[in-house]
């Protein structure tokens, strides 16, 4: 006598989510172009799906530039951190930013497979 037992089976998925949008700012209808605030960044999404395993989370960054300050290099200002997959929106509170700055939002869609789908979002300039 014996037993046979099998698993339930594994979905391969080797494609990344697919792209949605990012709005700086609020506002789900119209995208931030400028702020007034130094210390606060914010953004919105949707639409990022998978059809095969679904989203896992969401990867945001903030990074920023200042062209008036002779610079074209980008600094990271707030290192990626991992959100729930029923996250839509940020709204941080402890940056230092300076007129002209450029603050950019990076969005990265994980899904259930870990595999990554990267969107960056334009700019708001701070004024």
């Amino acid at each position: 006598m014996w037993t046979n037992v099998t698993t339930d089976g594994v979905l391969y998925d080797e494609t990344p989510p697919e792209s949605g949008w990012i709005k700086d700012g609020e506002d789900t209808e119209k995208d931030m172009i400028y702020s007034p605030l130094a210390s606060t960044v914010s953004a919105n999404w949707d639409d990022f799906s998978d059809p095969e395993s679904g989203i896992d989370n969401y990867v945001i960054s903030i990074w920023k530039t200042n062209p008036s300050e002779g610079s074209q290099s980008t600094e990271n200002i707030h290192d990626r951190e991992s959100l729930p997959a029923g996250t839509r929106s940020i709204k941080w509170h402890h940056f230092h930013l300076h007129h002209g700055d450029n603050v950019y939002t990076e969005i990265e869609a994980v899904n259930k497979a870990v595999l990554r789908q990267e969107f960056i979002q334009t700019v708001t300039q701070l004024t």
